[in-house]
């Protein structure tokens, strides 16, 4: 702050009545562009710097000269337009008798440029010694409201920034006021919405400030504070100029105090950071401190809000509400009134609105609708005040009164669907009610008993509802249960279980419905079955009563020849690798129901999870006598193999099943030829005598017995010399081998008679050939015919190096002692070994360093 005068060379020879502050303005060394009024009517921009003080002033626009209005400037002030892309600015310029308004921009000069001649004012009668003009900023620093004393009283109003077309408005005396009403005034110009409100005393205020909701007035010799009528700082008028009368003034008088003794009253400013009001005179500066002013102007917003001409009536209940924001009592005669009001225009729906949100008694508000039969006035009340109770519930303890009103609710909805019913002309509206009720049921399920509200929506008839009902309280044996029985839709039922029905709690929907779905739509259920999302928790077993009941001549569409139980059991076996049992024996019996037994024999050859016994047992009852023969075969009954084979004349089959079992059993492959052979025999003696090529089992005289008495020998003469000759043959390799096994047998006898005269011996000081020690001095191996001795356990362990590991798991003494180790393949096994090992050679090695040689 500097207390020192700085001189403002440009600025000589005016005299300056009002300034226009750039309030965007943040530097704290320059004001930016300013506005200066002189009491000539003239309009000055300049700007001053904190050291130097004005540097230029050039004159912008003259009153006297373009508007034929020399009188002071008593007020100057310039507004920004709140949009942060525009550029354009508000001037308002007051004198003792006009008010101009000047839009433009972005500078001074073009926007004074715009109003060469004839500029729009509005006129007032004179006002020879002020003509202050003051205006009020909400929070956001934004001008909303203005006043401007003039000689009839204070001239109030709202700032509209949005246009730029201002119409000029002349008074010519205070007669002429009440007269007064232009059509273009609220629409065109951005000053709107003015009153004259008169003053209280004789005289002219010598200054003026204006909040939200008073008027600091000051005389000379006195200070008033009045609060504005309701609504003036905010709301729109049709009536732009309304001269207030002076008893609506005094009523509205809050504070009094007198000047006297103080000093003569000279003018007011408010601070714009806190709100706080400053008075100074000619001897003191006074400060108000302003705190919770809106205190009691709620009331009045109420008496203006309960005026029966009043338009603008909801903006006043509302302004009313937000000044008794925290004052709940307040708040509740707010409403009170709010809801009587409507209530008694016969506005029903708003005020159950308003009543849900009082503390009034529940029970008396319902009683009140129900007196006048309005049924859908009570509803809304009902509504809101469940949704206002479920905003303020913190627990469970208002559950029971929250199912009561939920449940009278349901009852209100169903009676109102009923009445709708009996009009057809109100088709839309039903469809919207029932929406509502839906959206009812949806957001309160929780706090609806689920047997009462199915009992209450099935009395009414309500089917629709009925089923929306049961899917949100997931109760899907109901929904299924009625398209099935009710509708004869079964597509429908598998649409709900495979849409809603997607987890594992849900499983015994599919096991209990599927026997009786599948009858109908075979091939949705069993995709169904197949779904990603059902087939990893759904188990197979708990299908087959579906399963056994599904019959593909019956039960599939027209056009439709696939069996889809095979076609899931398939699918389950193939691609999920199902082993059970009986998925295995399911697909088992539907393949042995199919005329073609081709995909039941690659069935029974491709699988080992299914029953043999069970397969055999129905194979038996269909008939199917080839799946036998592989089941038999398969369970080792080669005999009922062979037998069931040779039944259905498959010799083929049966010679397959007569060589499987093991080659040591060669009396059971001999008996299941000779089978074959007798089956045969009885049809054709040539077949017969061609099993001879086919097995070694059997042979001709084997097959002799088969042959009727007819038969003829040179029917197979040929047959019996090729016996012949093999025997022959048998004979004389017979006598080969006997004559081979008594060389043999000669050769054993000479070879045990030379041992008995076979010898050997050694002295007493005789050496192990290996250790070089006495053998005699421990067991020892001696061999006659090379004479050579050696201990046991040196020879051992020689040839322990010699042999492989093969022989070593042999009987290895034996080996040892079979063959002498110098004289024998041992010595050969050594000869890519060195004559003398490493540790012998070290002991040969000469010591001793290189530089001595």
């Amino acid at each position: 702050f500097q207390q020192k005068l700085i001189p403002c060379a440009p600025l000589r020879g005016y005299v300056i009545s009002a300034v226009g502050w750039d309030k965007k303005n943040t530097s704290k060394v320059t004001s930016g562009a300013i506005l200066l009024g002189t009491d000539t009517g003239a309009l000055i921009e300049t700007r001053l710097e904190i050291k130097e003080g004005a540097k230029s002033a050039k004159p912008v626009y003259d009153l006297e000269e373009r508007a034929s209005d020399g009188l002071p400037i008593t007020g100057l002030e310039v507004e920004r337009f709140p949009k942060a892309k525009s550029k354009k600015m508000l001037v308002l310029v007051t004198t003792p008798c006009r008010m101009y308004q000047f839009v433009g921009g972005p500078s001074f000069e073009l926007l004074f440029d715009a109003y060469e001649y004839d500029p729009h004012f509005n006129e007032m009668p004179a006002n020879e010694t002020n003509g202050t003009l003051v205006l009020w900023h909400n929070s956001k620093g934004r001008a909303k409201t203005f006043a401007w004393i003039t000689g009839v009283g204070i001239m109030h109003g709202r700032l509209v920034f949005g246009s730029s077309t201002l119409t000029p408005h002349r008074y010519r005396d205070e007669d002429d006021l009440d007269e007064y009403s232009p059509e273009n005034a609220t629409s065109e110009s951005v000053v709107t919405d003015t009153h004259i409100i008169p003053y209280l005393y004789e005289g002219v205020p010598v200054s003026l400030v204006i909040t939200e909701y008073h008027f600091y007035i000051c005389y000379t010799d006195k200070l008033l504070v009045v609060r504005h009528p309701p609504g003036l700082s905010w709301t729109s008028t049709s009536e732009p100029f309304n001269k207030l009368k002076r008893q609506d003034v005094d009523d509205r008088l809050d504070f009094t105090m007198s000047l006297s003794g103080r000093g003569t009253g000279i003018g007011l400013c408010r601070d714009g950071s806190n709100g706080d009001v400053f008075v100074y005179t000619a001897a003191l500066v006074y400060q108000i401190f302003v705190d919770n002013e809106e205190k009691d102007v709620w009331h009045q917003f109420l008496e203006k809000a309960l005026d029966v001409n009043e338009r603008e009536r909801e903006a006043y209940f509302k302004k009313a509400l937000k000044l008794c924001q925290g004052d709940r009592q307040k708040q509740e005669k707010v409403l009170r009134a709010k809801g009587d009001y409507h209530f008694q225009m016969g506005d029903f729906d708003e005020a159950a609105k308003v009543y849900a949100k009082t503390n009034k008694s529940f029970e008396e508000t319902s009683l009140k609708f129900i007196e006048v039969n309005q049924q859908q006035a009570l509803l809304t009340f009902l509504l809101a005040r469940l949704t206002l109770m479920r905003a303020r519930s913190s627990g469970n303890q208002e559950h029971t009164q929250f199912s009561c009103l939920c449940t009278w609710v349901v009852e209100m909805y169903l009676d109102r669907l009923n009445h709708l019913n009996e009009d057809e002309d109100q088709a839309i509206l039903k469809d919207q009610v029932s929406k509502e009720f839906q959206k009812f049921l949806e957001d309160y399920r929780e706090h609806l008993d689920m047997a009462t509200t199915f009992n209450l929506i099935s009395g009414h008839g309500q089917i629709n509802e009925v089923l929306y009902f049961a899917e949100l309280m997931q109760d899907y044996k109901r929904v299924i249960t009625h398209q099935i029985i009710s509708n004869q839709n079964h597509e429908a039922a598998i649409d709900v279980l495979t849409r809603q029905c997607q987890d594992e709690e849900h499983a015994s929907l599919w096991y209990q419905f599927s026997p009786v779905l599948i009858q109908h739509h075979p091939e949705l259920l069993v995709d169904g079955w197949m779904m990603d999302e059902t087939s990893e928790w759904l188990n197979p077993s708990n299908l087959i009563p579906a399963l056994v009941k599904y019959n593909p001549k019956h039960h599939n569409q027209d056009g439709d020849d696939e069996n889809h139980a095979i076609r899931y059991l398939v699918w389950l076996i193939e691609e999920k690798e199902n082993y059970d049992m009986a998925m295995h024996n399911m697909l088992m019996s539907l393949y042995a129901q199919q005329e073609d037994e081709a995909e039941l024999l690659n069935f029974l050859q491709d699988s080992e999870y299914y029953d043999p016994k069970y397969a055999l047992r129905l194979c038996l009852d269909a008939g199917r006598s080839e799946a036998c023969v592989h089941i038999y075969s398969k369970m080792g009954l080669y005999e009922d193999a062979v037998r069931t084979a040779l039944k259905i004349k498959n010799i083929g089959l049966a010679k397959d099943n007569a060589n499987k079992p093991d080659d040591d059993d060669i009396s059971l492959k001999k008996k299941l030829w000779l089978e074959i052979a007798k089956f045969v025999g009885d049809n054709n003696v040539k077949d017969a005598i061609g099993l001879l090529k086919d097995t070694k089992y059997i042979k001709l005289e084997d097959i002799l017995p088969f042959f009727r008495d007819q038969v003829k020998i040179q029917d197979f003469k040929s047959e019996i010399c090729q016996s012949l000759e093999d025997y022959n043959v048998q004979i004389q390799q017979l006598k080969n081998d006997m004559d081979e096994a008594t060389y043999n047998a000669d050769n054993i006898r000479q070879c045990i008679k030379e041992l008995r005269h076979r010898y050997g011996y050694i002295t007493a000081t005789q050496p192990c050939e290996i250790c070089k020690q006495p053998a005699l001095s421990r067991d020892f191996f001696l061999f006659p015919v090379c004479r050579h001795v050696f201990h046991k356990d040196c020879l051992c362990d020689c040839v322990r190096d010699i042999v492989t590991d093969e022989e070593m798991y042999e009987d290895f003494e034996t080996l040892v002692s079979s063959e002498c180790l110098y004289c024998s393949d041992f010595m050969i096994r050594t000869i890519d070994k060195p004559l003398v090992d490493e540790a012998e050679a070290q002991a040969w090695a000469i010591k001793g360093d290189d530089e001595d040689w």
